[in-house]
Parts: C-alpha cells; sequence; structure tokens
C-alpha cells in the first residue's frame, strides 16, 4: 500500500503565505484606518483562495492518478 500523499509543496507554502499577508493587511487597514491597506488585504485574499482552490484541484487529481498530474512544486 502506498502511504499518503506529499503533503507539504510549493503550493501549500504559498496559501499560507499570501494568507497572513492577507491577515496582516486587513488588520493593518483596520488598525489604522487605511482604505488602501485594507484593499490591498483584499486582494491578497483573493489571490489565496485562488492558490487554495488550485492546490485542492492539484491534491485530489494527483492522488487520483497516483502521480504529479497538476505541478504543485514537490521535491
Amino acid at each position: 500500500a502506498k502511504g499518503p500523499p506529499r503533503v507539504f509543496s510549493f503550493v501549500l507554502f504559498a496559501i499560507f503565505l499570501t494568507l497572513w499577508i492577507a491577515f496582516f493587511l486587513l488588520g493593518g487597514g483596520a488598525l489604522l484606518g487605511n482604505p488602501a491597506l485594507h484593499q490591498a488585504g483584499g486582494w491578497v485574499g483573493l489571490l489565496c483562495g485562488a492558490l487554495a482552490m488550485y492546490g485542492s484541484f492539484a491534491i485530489v487529481t494527483n492522488t487520483t492518478f497516483g502521480r504529479e498530474v497538476v505541478p504543485v512544486g514537490s521535491r
């Protein structure tokens, strides 16, 4: 039997990095009353969501086929 799929990848790192940046910008925009920071946080949040959808699609597809079909940046 095969082991679990390798979860850590560049995509997973990018998801959590953009999530952290989005929260930082959204919080900074709220604390400082700066709408530009708040808007930037929203855009980074959308990028994070797109990465998360790509990552989930890649994990399901790669697990289904038993090999890397959709690249996720694994070593």
